[in-house]
């Protein structure tokens, strides 16, 4: 460990170090450890051998100096090296002074170094290593950086440079540092090509381990792959320019994280609204603040954010929960309470013209049951609706919090996004009058501040949160079911509310002049243009009095979008099999039929002005429509280089009819048409080679066009593709299960084998899966204990992979072989369940009543993706 830069006063005769831990946890102590003291002299005037260093007791201790600058035979810098640990809640103080009737301490085994013969030994006490000397070594004979080991048994091991492609030139020794507490040593490996390799050993007194930092230059990786065989760091050594290929981002969540609603993607207008909540498992970020931050909100638009808050105010500053963050809590024991950690285990609806996210508390946490639920709705890209669900009587505080200055400590800092006060307009809850009256202000932040009032009789709060300012929201008394917001374009109905009281009314039951709704959260979007959009998030009904839809399922999510009443289409997400009737007050077209993801359905019941369908589960796109229906999205599955070209495999879509291929040269910026087709795959050529691009395809009929498909890239080229990465065995009695990763462009791949110490390979399996099972005999499943004799009868045999393209068969992969005592093949026995309990959620950390609950049931991960099956082959 090293401490900053210690000041020794000109005049002065001494300079202490001070060690505290302000922790007190009992769990926590520094072991015995080296620590490292740079100090500055303003004036020098003490001689190294004057020092003398002394702990709280007045004990002498031991220290050597490293990095020493002298002025003359004075001292000007140093760092100041000691051994100390440090109990938990204990402090301790250090004073290196100029006092030379101080006596010296004694150091029992202090580091000696000796040479013997052609090596030298560093004995720290506790280890004893061996080095290599200077010199020239044969290709095959280069000696590594520690040649072997001794802790008092004998020496062992034994160590060997693969130089790969390289030749070394000669191998430079030399000693750094040396002293009675720890000695250096750098070993330099000078390459004929010109690479070099650096090594620095360090060997400290009374310690069982040795320190070893190494550092190379650019053409080191040639050391990494042996003659002929293929560079392993090519994928990193060719990225220069690729910024890889866009995602097209979607609204997500994600355990340990939270909820990620997003629109308008890779458009300048773009929204991005971040609902934070985390599971009690291992390896989440830390933080103090409101449970490790859950419940806040973050809220981004048009390349400006909307919130934030300042270095550790959501981390590790003692704060209390809903004090310098956008979050919201409730009064419990004294002190807020934000809604805290649990499973995400709410239905994330992302239905095109709105979005639903909610979390819920922990029943067993400790604001379980009195801090309901958190919601934040999107509607469109135009603004957010938050609400905080409560038991009746509840007191609470809502925060709104945003950076006033860059921090480098922030994600917005890079660069840094000029941060705004959003539009907020309390609708209902906290504040009933829409005025935003408190506030608080730190270094590098600003914020809304609304408490309620202490007899809890506020309840759930419904706040309108925007980046647009020209919003405007109905009173409160008028809209008791939710918020109606008039935009430039629109005028929205937004319904959202939550029984705090089993006396309180369920669901929310709406009908004014035409409209309808039924349920406990969803919108109806009046556009000025004759558009209508209309989502339901939670409930049974939603219409307009040209068209209803109804369910019986309060947790399928579905949306309806026309300007034609008997042309109308939207999404629904079901987290299981479900139903819908859909009413057309007018009457049903007669040609008119239903279709889900192009495919036309049959119904479950029908009438003049009703139709009843069943929706299999999952997220998926319907039409009502009596022409061609609008197709699904087409993916490209593969590309295969040909030439100066690619043949593009794609997916063919259920209602289309002919495919329109794209290809972009700016990273999917702008496209341009290359091609059209009626069936996968088509070939394209003129492609220039090395010059990467993207490729796309769109389905259509004669009527309707599809979303464009994913973005996948192409590498023209007329080489033949380098081997895959990542082939593995997995040893059974009798069998090989060998996998192995995707090359891009590759259409075939290759897999050999042959007995190890035989020369040639033989070809066992080829296509284009990433998958095959071998029939091997003599081989066995890896060793419990690896290192152990092989037994008798035991057959070790070889396998490499090649890949293939238009251009011919690449280099074959570096073998991997089947020795059953290879530590590559052992497979320690492992619970692969998500394990929600790890050592800082038990006691003594936290209370018995906070440890989580383990998972009931867990399920299996997958083998592996079906596409890894060749065809025919059984998984």
């Amino acid at each position: 460990m090293t401490d900053p830069v210690t000041c020794w006063p000109a005049g002065g005769d001494r300079v202490r170090f001070r060690l505290a831990d302000p922790l007190r946890h009992p769990e926590f102590a520094w072991p015995r450890t080296l620590l490292h003291h740079p100090v500055r002299w303003a004036t020098p005037s003490v001689r190294a051998e004057q020092l003398r260093l002394v702990d709280e007791t007045g004990r002498p201790v031991a220290f050597q100096l490293s990095r020493v600058n002298s002025g003359g035979s004075q001292l000007a810098f140093a760092v100041v090296c000691f051994f100390a640990d440090l109990p938990s809640g204990a402090t301790r103080e250090f004073t290196l002074c100029a006092d030379p009737s101080v006596p010296t301490a004694h150091v029992p085994r202090p580091v000696r170094i000796t040479e013997d013969g052609t090596s030298t030994v560093v004995d720290s006490g506790a280890l004893r290593i061996r080095l290599p000397s200077s010199g020239r070594f044969a290709a095959d004979a280069v000696p590594g950086p520690v040649l072997q080991l001794d802790r008092g048994h004998g020496w062992v091991g034994r160590s060997a440079l693969r130089c790969g492609t390289e030749r070394l030139e000669h191998l430079e020794v030399r000693l750094v540092e040396a002293g009675p507490l720890f000695a250096t040593h750098q070993l330099r490996y000078h390459f004929t090509g010109g690479a070099s390799y650096t090594a620095t050993v360090g060997c400290f007194q009374g310690c069982d381990f040795v320190d070893v930092t190494e550092e190379s230059d650019e053409f080191a990786h040639r050391l990494d792959s042996r003659p002929g065989a293929p560079d392993p760091w090519r994928v990193t050594m060719r990225s220069a320019g690729d910024l890889g290929t866009n995602p097209r981002l979607r609204s997500s969540k994600y355990t340990g994280y939270g909820v990620t609603l997003g629109a308008d993607v890779d458009r300048p207008g773009e929204v991005a609204a971040f609902l934070q909540q985390v599971d009690r498992g291992p390896n989440y970020r830390w933080g103090i603040a409101d449970d490790n931050g859950s419940g806040h909100i973050y809220y981004y638009a048009a390349g400006h954010s909307y919130s934030g808050q300042g270095p550790e105010d959501a981390g590790d500053r003692r704060a209390p929960d809903a004090t310098f963050a956008t979050s919201c809590a409730v009064w419990r024991n004294g002190a807020y309470r934000s809604i805290g950690q649990n499973t995400l285990d709410r239905p994330l609806h992302d239905l095109g013209g709105a979005q639903y996210a909610e979390i819920v508390s922990d029943p067993d946490g400790p604001v379980g049951g009195l801090y309901l639920s958190r919601s934040v709705l999107l509607v469109g890209s135009d603004y957010l609706v938050t609400y905080d669900a409560f038991a009746a009587g509840q007191r609470m505080v809502w925060t709104w919090s945003v950076l006033t200055e860059a921090t480098g400590h922030d994600a917005n800092s890079f660069p840094h996004l000029a941060e705004r006060m959003p539009f907020i307009h309390v609708v209902r809850g906290v504040r009933t009058d829409g005025v935003l009256d408190g506030a608080f202000v730190t270094d590098v932040s600003w914020g809304v501040r609304l408490e309620g009032r202490a007899d809890g009789a506020n309840g759930n709060t419904l706040a309108v949160v925007s980046h647009r300012d020209d919003l405007e929201v109905a009173p409160a008394r008028s809209t008791p079911w939710g918020a109606r917001i008039r935009t430039p374009h629109s005028l929205d109905f937004v319904f959202r509310n939550e029984a705090s009281a089993h006396y309180e009314p369920k669901t929310v039951e709406f009908a004014d002049q035409g409209l309808r709704f039924s349920g406990t959260a969803g919108t109806i979007r009046l556009f000025d243009d004759g558009l209508r959009q209309l989502t339901l998030f939670h409930g049974s009904a939603v219409g307009t009095s040209d068209l209803l839809l109804t369910t019986g399922d309060d947790d399928l999510g579905i949306s309806l979008r026309y300007r034609d009443p008997t042309e109308a289409q939207g999404v629904y997400h079901a987290p299981s099999d479900s139903s819908v009737s859909l009413y057309v007050p007018g009457g049903r077209h007669a040609a008119a039929r239903f279709h889900i993801d192009g495919e036309r359905v049959r119904p479950l019941a029908v009438s003049p002005d009703t139709i009843t369908v069943a929706l299999p589960r999952g997220r998926h796109h319907w039409e009502l429509t009596g022409g061609q229906p609008q197709p699904p999205p087409s993916q490209v599955l593969r590309t295969e280089t040909v030439g100066d070209g690619a043949l593009v495999h794609f997916s063919t879509a259920a209602a289309a009819d002919r495919y329109i291929v794209q290809l972009s040269s700016d990273g999917g910026h702008t496209w341009m048409t290359a091609a059209e087709t009626e069936r996968s795959p088509v070939h394209l050529t003129g492609l220039a080679e090395d010059e990467k691009r993207h490729v796309r395809v769109i389905a259509r009929n004669s009527r309707r066009q599809a979303t464009p498909g994913s973005d996948y890239p192409v590498h023209p080229t007329r080489r033949a593709p380098d081997p895959p990465d990542g082939l593995r065995l997995r040893l059974g009695h009798g069998t090989v299960t060998v996998t192995w990763g995707e090359v891009l462009g590759a259409g075939r791949y290759r897999l050999y084998r042959r007995r190890k110490g035989e020369v040639i390979h033989l070809e066992i399996y080829g296509g284009f899966g990433f998958r095959h099972v071998d029939h091997a005999p003599g081989v066995i499943p890896g060793h419990d204990d690896p290192g152990r004799a092989r037994p008798a009868g035991v057959t070790v045999y070889e396998y490499a992979v090649a890949a293939e393209n238009g251009n011919g068969v690449g280099p074959k992969s570096a073998a991997v072989e089947t020795d059953p005592g290879s530590w590559r093949h052992w497979s320690p026995p492992t619970d692969l369940a998500f394990r929600r309990r790890h050592t800082y959620n038990q006691p003594p950390y936290v209370p018995a009543s906070a440890t989580p609950r383990p998972y009931g049931h867990q399920v299996p991960a997958p083998e592996l993706p079906a596409v890894a099956h060749p065809a025919g082959e059984a998984p």
